[in-house]
């Protein structure tokens, strides 16, 4: 049966510059073509999903231990399903970490954020991937309970973290970290979620993925002295967290650490243009610490080619 809508209304007669029919279905098709972090954040990604084959496959090899470390940069431009690609390889629903296998999956987005509150996601995420592998492990030592070791594991390999003790010789290994976690929120947290990583006998993860995405949703609100574009500051703290967990003083790590960062042409491109130190700029860094790949989505995908099952 075929069913013809007239719609007599003129451009004029509704002040709307497009078709009536882009006006009635613009929220839907916006909702598939460019969807907000909240939006996807309640879409099942089993239901809708636009399939994309070899990059499912090229990726899924970062979903357990590979040996190596890997930096992946995915590019493309706004609704060619960056995101959706990759919430649906690592099965990513909602915001927040989780463990999938042998993997820990952290997710970091950017969207809406304040330029000057990125290193807080960080610091967020990093804390919920701590009670992530205290919920899965209960019998893990919780830093709570064994600061002691916590403390000689910090001072083992980021000795440099206990700076207090420059300004107060006496301080006694609880104020110091007490004053860690309050002055470097961030530091504290990657060192207490590679102290739990350490534990391979009571902790079995050999793998860690780091989701980078959305880094151009960041919001300015205030005139900054900070001259990085806002975008590659998500990308230095990125950095930040590789070295940090990277850092064991010559010591092996135990795991792999895969990163993967979403983000358009441009940001790319400024990652490898502007310098990270006098002598290296973003992707430099980036390979040094991993090999590098690029994949990029060309064309942004067709609505015949998004496939719904069942209510989403």
């Amino acid at each position: 049966m075929l069913l013809v809508f007239c719609f007599p209304l003129s451009r004029e007669d509704t002040g709307w510059h497009g078709s009536y029919i882009q006006r009635f279905l613009e929220a839907e098709v916006n909702y598939l073509l460019a969807p907000s972090v909240s939006q996807l954040s309640q879409v099942e990604f089993e239901k809708i999903y636009i399939p994309n084959p070899d990059l499912e496959r090229s990726l899924s090899r970062y979903k357990t231990h590979t040996y190596s470390n890997n930096t992946c940069v995915i590019t493309g431009l706004t609704g060619s399903g960056k995101t959706m690609l990759i919430r649906h390889v690592f099965d990513i629903h909602g915001i927040k970490p989780h463990i999938d296998g042998k993997s820990i999956i952290i997710p970091f987005n950017f969207d809406n954020a304040l330029y000057g509150g990125v290193k807080d996601v960080f610091t967020r995420m990093t804390r919920a991937a701590c009670d992530c592998l205290k919920k899965e492990f209960p019998n893990l030592h919780d830093i709570d309970e064994y600061k002691e070791d916590f403390y000689d594991f910090i001072a083992s390999r980021r000795n440099d973290l206990l700076y207090v003790l420059e300004k107060y010789p006496s301080a006694t290994k609880f104020e110091q970290l007490a004053s860690l976690c309050e002055t470097n929120a961030f530091a504290f947290y990657s060192c207490e979620f590679k102290f739990y990583l350490n534990q391979t006998d009571i902790c079995p993860i050999d793998n860690v993925v780091l989701i980078i995405d959305d880094v151009e949703g960041i919001r300015v609100e205030v005139k900054t002295e900070d001259s990085m574009p806002r975008e590659l500051l998500p990308i230095k703290v990125t950095l930040e967290l590789i070295e940090c967990l990277q850092n064991q003083d010559g010591i092996p790590v135990p795991w792999s650490l895969n990163t993967i960062i979403c983000c358009r042409h441009f940001v790319y491109r400024l990652m490898g243009s502007l310098p990270y130190s006098l002598s290296k700029n973003y992707t430099q860094c980036l390979e040094s610490y991993a090999i590098c790949s690029q994949y990029d989505l060309r064309e942004s995908p067709s609505l015949g080619s998004v496939h719904i099952r069942g209510k989403v």
